[in-house]
């Protein structure tokens, strides 16, 4: 191997110098794009987060008051199951099937059941059980797939 000049010594040290330098310089970059990804994902994350946890919110009141009406609606079934049911109640089973169909979305066994009509064929306490209980159902679905902790090939 030939040896360098002094010259030859001092350009090959300041071309690795700059060399080096260019690599960190690089390295930073990277390193701040990545920061910028992970401030993005955790910023995506936390929407998601407020997103899960008001939907948790409004599926918890929204089975309170539909747990509710099943049992009152359940004893009227029991004392006269034929009886048609009164304006109020029906307005009230009218509004949760439309917040369980707001909140749950596309359940295929949701899709079914209609909003009911106070004019023409009454509806009955005994068939308001049954709707109600498809309700509960379809909530308990959602809740299932909505808020089950997701185990990912990461965690084991």
């Amino acid at each position: 191997m030939a040896k360098l000049s002094p010259e030859e010594l001092q350009e090959a040290k300041r071309r690795k110098r700059e060399e080096q330098e260019r690599f960190e310089a690089e390295q930073a970059v990277v390193r701040e794009r990545e920061e910028q990804e992970k401030a993005v994902e955790r910023e995506q994350h936390e929407r998601e987060k407020a997103v899960r946890e008001k939907s948790k919110k409004r599926h918890n009141l929204l089975e309170s008051a539909l747990n509710s009406l099943y049992a009152e609606v359940g004893k009227l079934a029991n004392k006269a199951p034929a009886m048609e049911m009164t304006a109020l109640n029906l307005d009230l089973l009218n509004d949760s099937i439309a917040d369980v169909k707001h909140l749950v979305g596309g359940d295929p066994q949701l899709r079914r059941i209609t909003i009911f009509e106070a004019a023409g064929n009454p509806l009955q306490y005994r068939d308001a059980v049954i709707i109600l209980g498809q309700l509960r159902a379809a909530l308990a679905r959602f809740e299932y797939n909505a808020y089950r902790p997701v185990i990912s090939d990461e965690d084991g």
